[in-house]
């Protein structure tokens, strides 16, 4: 609809993202319940990205397909931006996923990116309206879903990484 906001969500490894969505779709694991953010219950965060972890652990990971690969790294980045021209600057947002979860980033600074998004989107963004232990909670690093261990499952990864050597060289490693 004209006028709306968008916010891009990516990753700085495409490979990384695409490898995630294989995964998910071979074990129909996505996500952890998050909490409904209620105060008592953001010790659950955490958890829950824990019982993801073990939940695809407990699952058989098949080899990847590289030619699916292929066509989801050449495709996305196309339909994203087809989709990203259609919108005003006033009306879209870039970000990427290590903003908001990269361990090498203060609290603070990822409180500051939220706080972003917040104003992109039309909200206050002013930190009494939050709980910041809730923020640092839910944006936490160890809360991440798909690191290199779950990804370096996928009986293929050496072939995935020996095909798509440039994905690997800009961002290192799947992080």
């Amino acid at each position: 609809m004209e006028g709306q906001k968008v916010l891009f969500l990516r990753r700085r490894n495409e490979l990384a993202r695409v490898l995630s969505d294989q995964l998910g779709q071979q074990t129909n694991v996505w996500t952890p319940a998050f909490p409904a953010f209620q105060k008592a219950q953001i010790e659950n965060v955490l958890t829950d990205a824990e019982h993801f972890k073990k939940s695809v652990r407990s699952r058989e990971i098949k080899p990847v397909d590289t030619d699916v690969v292929a066509w989801y790294l050449e495709n996305t980045r196309a339909m994203e931006q087809e989709y990203r021209t259609s919108l005003s600057d006033d009306n879209r947002m870039d970000l990427w996923y290590e903003d908001l979860f990269d361990p090498s980033l203060t609290s603070s600074a990822r409180q500051k990116n939220f706080e972003d998004i917040l104003t992109f989107l039309g909200f206050r963004a002013t930190r009494e309206h939050w709980d910041a232990q809730e923020i640092e909670a839910i944006f936490d690093p160890g809360g991440k879903l798909n690191d290199a261990t779950t990804l370096g499952r996928i009986p293929n990864i050496d072939e995935i990484r020996n095909r798509f050597e440039s994905e690997w060289a800009e961002t290192g490693y799947l992080r």
